[in-house]
């Protein structure tokens, strides 16, 4: 059985709940499968966290970053 690298993809996230999905989708489309997406929320004050989590792909790491004032 082949061995496939794992490819890590980072996306920063703060307000762009307009793009997100199609981004995110992008990603879910492609043939390679042996990826992770490492999600940053910078504290979004829009829905980025519910779309995400709606998903319930175990390749989607969630975190939410506080921005310090």
């Amino acid at each position: 059985m082949k061995k496939y690298l794992l490819i890590s993809v980072i996306m920063n996230c703060y307000n762009v709940e307009k793009y997100l999905k199609e981004s995110i989708k992008s990603l879910l489309l492609q043939t390679y499968k042996n990826w992770e997406l490492i999600f940053w929320d910078k504290n979004s004050r829009e829905n980025s966290k519910n779309i995400v989590k709606r998903l319930e792909d175990t390749r989607i790491k969630y975190y939410l970053k506080f921005m310090g004032v």
